[in-house]
């Protein structure tokens, strides 16, 4: 129930709460009434068994479901409480990069309606990335990173299930924005072709092998990430500045071949994992600073990417899903 009234959420439940509760001292009331011993007689035998193997248990049962119903309302509302206030204004590239925070359902993709002054309705798809406690076999496990080989997974599979659902065509403009496995999946999306002709702008992600031809694609990768450094990722994030595979590339404040100078105390979780590892787990900030120089360039390449991305970053936020 996405953009409700949390208010007129949370008056519906108490509606829902307070009918079940009526119900239940109905069932109670009649049940103690019909068992007077002033009541005999061959009707009031029957209508006692009616009572108790009929009556008294759809009460039961509508009581039940009200309530269920009630405690739904209020996980919706709370659910639209907090996505209200980690709500996200689309007035710049490095603002993409937190629409992921958006997730309140946690099923690792956020669909972003926005109007454009122009009246026209834009997608934005925000795709996470790989989940590192996911059983196999789930969406976003380690196994489905198997999308750098430029194959469709099932998770890429589940993404278009929900940008169908959403009511997205082909012939919508669709900005794909993806992170790590995230921007695999979005890049093979944007190969596929079934989704017209949308923009990919990807983050902390390698290159999926071969390229995505005829795709405009914004790449940023942070000096010192383990998975764009790495030996196995290095070869597929070639820098390309061909346009429509423009990459932007740099230290951005994370400390060159992974020292760990500015990185903030949260990613001293990553014990163990090294300072790559806590720059792509924890390195939004630097990627925001990326994405603050791509705003800033007025190349050829650049200025034309910004033009497209511009009508989604000028729009009205309708709904986030």
């Amino acid at each position: 129930m996405v953009g409700a009234d949390v208010a007129q959420l949370r008056a519906l439940a108490g509606s829902f709460e307070r009918a079940a509760e009526q119900l239940r001292q109905t069932s109670t009331k009649v049940r103690s009434g019909v068992q007077i011993s002033a009541w005999a007689g061959p009707f009031a035998v029957r209508f006692r068994k009616t009572w108790d193997s009929e009556h008294s248990v759809k009460l039961t049962r509508v009581a039940a479901a009200l309530a269920a119903q009630a405690r739904q309302l209020r996980l919706e509302a709370d659910q639209q409480e907090r996505t209200s206030a980690v709500s996200v204004r689309l007035v710049s590239t490095r603002s993409l990069l937190d629409l992921d925070r958006l997730d309140a359902d946690g099923d690792g993709v956020v669909i972003t309606e926005v109007v454009g002054v122009d009246g026209k309705v834009r997608y934005v798809v925000t795709i996470t990335g790989t989940r590192p406690f996911a059983a196999p076999g789930e969406h976003f496990d380690a196994l489905e990173n198997a999308a750098v080989l430029g194959i469709e997974t099932q998770t890429m599979s589940y993404v278009e299930q929900l940008m169908g659902e959403r009511g997205i065509t082909s012939e919508d403009e669709v900005l794909l924005v993806g992170y790590s496995q995230g921007g695999l999946i979005a890049q093979n999306i944007a190969h596929s072709g079934r989704w017209g002709d949308p923009l990919v702008v990807t983050w902390a992600s390698p290159q999926v092998i071969g390229g995505v031809e005829a795709r405009d694609i914004i790449r940023f990768e942070v000096t010192g990430d383990v998975i764009t450094d790495g030996v196995a990722a290095s070869s597929l994030s070639v820098p390309d500045q061909a346009g429509d595979n423009y990459l932007v590339r740099g230290d951005a404040g994370a400390g060159r071949s992974g020292a760990r100078v500015g990185i903030p105390n949260a990613v001293d979780i990553a014990v163990g994992l090294g300072a790559g590892a806590a720059i792509h787990m924890e390195g939004r900030p630097f990627y925001g600073n990326l994405a603050d120089e791509f705003d800033e360039r007025d190349d050829l390449y650049a200025t034309r990417l910004q033009a497209r991305m511009e009508p989604f970053l000028g729009g009205s936020v309708v709904s986030n899903q």
